[in-house]
């Protein structure tokens, strides 16, 4: 048809669309198809959707029919289509089970947020509860075990991407618990937590730092339960694959821009203060990435990072070092500070070079990452280099283009209390540029 047809507007389906409207023509009861057929082949059409609406509401038409003007429907719908949203709650019947009073209730939610439509489609995730086991090899696959895989009837929750639903989904996971320790449940009970995961971060969508937050605090809350530790390290998993605090930044952009307001001129109190606001704690300064730390590093480079540690510590600056942190990995380590630390201050030998782009310096990578992609948003400088017995040739040679030129760097060429006093004082002179209020803060 599109090659006859190469365009086709509303006008010119006018007719079509009163001869489809007329309950007394046959056409209309008979070739629904055809007419269902264009507009998929012409998605750019509006007038369609009146006609839709239409068939799905007669009962004349045949039941396949009907079903497939509602999957049409959905990407004609808006919030507006207010006789629309009266048709869909005709259909849709909660006692239930056929495929249109379901297709009604998905387009309740997904393009009205009908309260009751949610409501009653949560308390049916509840209702889902039994116990399953895995079958090896091939086996027939059933209705509900495609629904643990696929989470299709779950998806129009997860697509709500609105906070204030979140209390729903604390309360699946709440339900979740009921079947703690019981191995036959707890493919569902996976279920249901994936669920949440999907609802607050998915791909490259996240709902928002504070609803990541609300589900980490959850696991701990609940630290003690069987097999809580799957949730944990999926939580672990996604903030390692998503910068909150660039996402921050990103939404603060996005907001002016939909605003019409001149993009935002980022100064380091004002991105501090963003930051605060919307639930970061921000309670480290500096994050001391001992970068070529390991079992092969040498004790003068070593001593040299804990000299630099303790003659930060006694500035008003607050420096974290992971040698001091309490977590035991780590992976542990850099997901704890990495987002609480505004600036990164990177100690690397020559050693280091040679393996930042190696698959074994993945947390070195992170780390790096996270505030590559926090200064990209925010377009200020973020990172420090201190090179250790290193030429500053040596490191624009080996260093990744993301790390030449533009960056503040200072060679130390031994680990002597003098060497250690000129790194300190070149990085408080590059702090007090950024921003001179952090070092005029009382040290706690």
């Amino acid at each position: 048809m599109q090659d006859i047809l190469e365009k086709l507007t509303d006008e010119e389906i006018e007719p079509i669309n009163e001869v489809m409207l007329d309950k007394t023509k046959d056409i209309r009861y008979y070739a629904p198809q055809t007419y269902m057929y264009l507009s998929v082949q012409y998605p750019e059409l509006k007038s369609p959707k009146k006609v839709l609406i239409s068939l799905v509401d007669d009962p004349l038409v045949r039941t396949s029919d009907r079903e497939y003007a509602l999957t049409r429907l959905e990407k004609l719908l808006s919030p507006e289509d207010k006789e629309a949203e009266e048709i869909l709650l005709k259909l849709w019947e909660p006692s239930s089970t056929n495929n249109i009073s379901s297709f009604a209730n998905r387009l309740l939610i997904t393009i009205f947020h009908n309260e009751k439509a949610i409501e009653w489609r949560f308390e049916q995730l509840k209702k889902l509860a039994a116990p399953f086991q895995q079958s090896e090899g091939s086996h027939s696959v059933g209705d509900f075990e495609m629904e643990l895989t696929t989470r299709a009837f779950a998806q129009p929750l997860i697509n709500l991407n609105d906070e204030k639903y979140l209390g729903k989904y604390i309360d699946l996971l709440d339900y979740s618990l009921t079947f703690a320790g019981k191995p036959e449940y707890q493919a569902y009970t996976n279920y249901l937590w994936n669920i949440a995961l999907n609802y607050v971060a998915r791909d490259d969508f996240l709902l928002s730092p504070e609803a990541l937050a609300s589900l980490r605090a959850w696991t701990e809350e609940h630290s003690s339960e069987a097999d809580i530790n799957w949730f944990q390290n999926r939580i672990k998993e996604i903030s390692s694959r998503i910068n909150t605090v660039a996402y921050i930044i990103r939404r603060a952009n996005a907001r002016a821009s939909v605003k019409k307001k001149p993009p935002i001129e980022w100064t380091y109190p004002k991105l501090w203060e963003e930051l605060s606001s919307k639930g970061a704690v921000l309670d480290i300064d500096l994050f001391l990435s001992h970068a070529s730390a390991g079992k092969n590093v040498s004790a003068g480079e070593t001593e040299f990072v804990t000299k630099l540690d303790n003659a930060l510590q006694k500035t008003p600056l607050k420096p974290f070092l992971d040698a001091d942190s309490e977590a035991r990995t780590i992976d542990e380590k850099v997901e704890i500070a990495l987002t609480k630390s505004k600036f990164l201050v990177i100690v690397g030998s020559e050693r280091y070079c040679r393996r930042i782009n190696v698959d074994k310096a993945r947390v070195i990578t992170m780390e790096k990452q996270h505030f590559l992609e926090i200064e990209d948003v925010a377009q200020l400088p973020l990172i420090f280099i201190v090179t250790y017995k290193m030429d500053k040739n040596d490191w624009k040679l080996h260093a990744p283009p993301s790390l030449k030129g533009g960056r503040e760097q200072v060679q130390a060429d031994f680990h002597s209390d003098e060497e250690v006093e000129k790194v300190v004082k070149k990085i408080l002179d590059w702090v007090g540029r950024l921003d001179s209020s952090l070092l005029k803060k009382d040290k706690k």
